[in-house]
């Protein structure tokens, strides 16, 4: 039985042979063209599932011409490839995305949102300020990237103009100040981003059936060579080490790594930090080993590693982060300012504007908390409602717009409050008041600027 294409006009009687007809293609169409032999005379939308290869069926519609490919089903795996990705086996349902480093184009193939793990991978977002003189170990510089290090070398990092792509505003950039050309066994200095465990479980790190995992970067090195990144959980005792190379000083350089996660070792699933990537600049013996493997210990890097710090001269830039699940890079996903700006609260908010860097006696009341003071005792009393519920219960950090101090300022007698107490904080709102001010008068504004803070460590 084949299908026979037909063709009706409005308020046609058919014939016996036409009804019997579209008898049989109802029958053929259900029969859904199953087999490893094509279908006799298809017509334009005939679809045939092509069962000649055990393991790897074809799913196929014919185009008038021939027959076009629109998926492969892992008949043995029960997971299904459309056109355009990489390799079978994925859970039906689950998309496989394409190869945009294969594809060389924008985008070729089904794509669906959320999918990078990383949180700010433009560096649009620095709440903190946009430069950092002399960094110290743990210091958060664009929002969710901390730059770590123990040795005697300097690096300022800030927000840079040098950028990749005209669409992108601006890159991370370290900048050596101060070299430190022979590294000690445990010297190293790195940029590092958390992914926490609520997010990263979908990785299904710790488990047999961990997932496969695609990192991709753009760099901009002073220095062309070997460099690396790498992946590790919250206790630092679980660590996979993968080698790039920086082809040319001075130009920007998509980077691409692609891994099995861990199957065993302890990863954070909750609030608590649950995937740690390295982007090594130089590291001492101690924290070496070889790439390409799961290994115990606290490694971020190779031997073949570049020493970033060896000049005062060198550069480091890095933009367009991206982390997804899969074995192939996809193209990265922008999100709209306003979500990423949220998603970068859930670790660190204030009042100030953003483009303001939190600091005491900023010189301006405009943005800041105001509060009356009650009658009686002068006191005044806020409740900052964050814009998002923060990982876990923020450190909050007061700060006076028109003095040096931590204390609320006065507006009305244009003195100080006094010490703040009386704190009462959760991860959607932080409440705190004046102490007794009997210099006050009732109702005087009080005007107070806060920080709060849930980043890991």
């Amino acid at each position: 039985m084949a299908y026979v294409p037909q063709s009706f006009s409005v308020g046609q009687i058919l014939t016996a042979g036409q009804v019997n007809q579209t008898h049989e293609n109802i029958e053929v169409v259900r029969s859904m063209h199953a087999g490893a032999t094509a279908p006799a005379s298809p017509g334009v939308g005939v679809q045939w599932l092509d069962t000649a290869n055990n393991g790897a069926w074809e799913w196929k519609v014919h185009d008038g011409e021939s027959w076009i490919s629109l998926a492969t089903i892992d008949n043995t795996a029960d997971g299904i490839v459309f056109a355009g990705g990489d390799t079978p086996g994925v859970t039906f349902g689950e998309i496989k995305q394409t190869n945009a480093a294969a594809a060389a184009t924008e985008h070729a193939g089904p794509i669906f949102g959320d999918r990078n793990l990383v949180v700010n991978g433009l560096m649009d977002i620095w709440q903190r300020g946009s430069t950092f003189t002399g960094a110290a170990n743990g210091q958060v510089t664009a929002d969710r990237f901390h730059w770590r290090k123990s040795g005697s070398g300097v690096v300022t990092v800030k927000k840079s103009e040098t950028v990749p792509d005209p669409q992108i505003i601006q890159s991370l950039h370290v900048d050596v100040t101060s070299s430190d050309g022979a590294l000690d066994a445990g010297d190293f200095y790195a940029l590092e981003h958390v992914i926490e465990g609520l997010f990263a479980k979908r990785l299904k790190s710790g488990h047999a059936s961990a997932r496969k995992a695609t990192l991709s970067f753009d760099v901009y090195a002073s220095v062309a060579g070997t460099y690396c990144v790498a992946f590790q959980n919250a206790a630092k005792n679980r660590s996979y080490v993968a080698e790039y190379t920086v082809n040319a000083a001075n130009t920007w350089e998509t980077k691409t790594i692609s891994l099995t996660m861990d199957t065993t070792g302890t990863w954070g699933n909750d609030e608590s930090e649950g995937v740690r990537m390295i982007w090594c600049l130089g590291s001492g013996t101690a924290g070496q080993t070889t790439p390409g493997a799961w290994q115990a210990g606290n490694l971020i890097c190779t031997s073949s590693q570049e020493n970033v710090l060896a000049s005062a001269s060198n550069n480091f830039h890095l933009c367009r982060v991206q982390f997804e699940i899969g074995g192939a890079r996809t193209p990265f996903e922008e999100r709209a300012h306003d979500a990423e700006l949220h998603r970068c609260q859930r670790y660190f908010n204030k009042t100030f504007d953003l483009g303001v860097t939190p600091t005491q006696n900023v010189g301006s009341l405009a943005g800041a908390m105001v509060a009356r003071a009650t009658y009686g005792n002068g006191r005044a009393v806020w409740n900052w409602d964050f814009p998002s519920e923060m990982r876990a219960v923020p450190t909050v950090t007061t700060f006076n717009p028109m003095a040096a101090n931590a204390e609320a300022w006065n507006a009305a007698d244009g003195i100080n409050s006094g010490a703040l107490g009386d704190e009462h904080h959760g991860r959607r709102r932080a409440t705190w008041r004046t102490g007794s001010s009997p210099s006050a008068s009732a109702q005087d504004p009080y005007y107070v600027h806060a920080t709060a803070d849930a980043e890991f460590a």
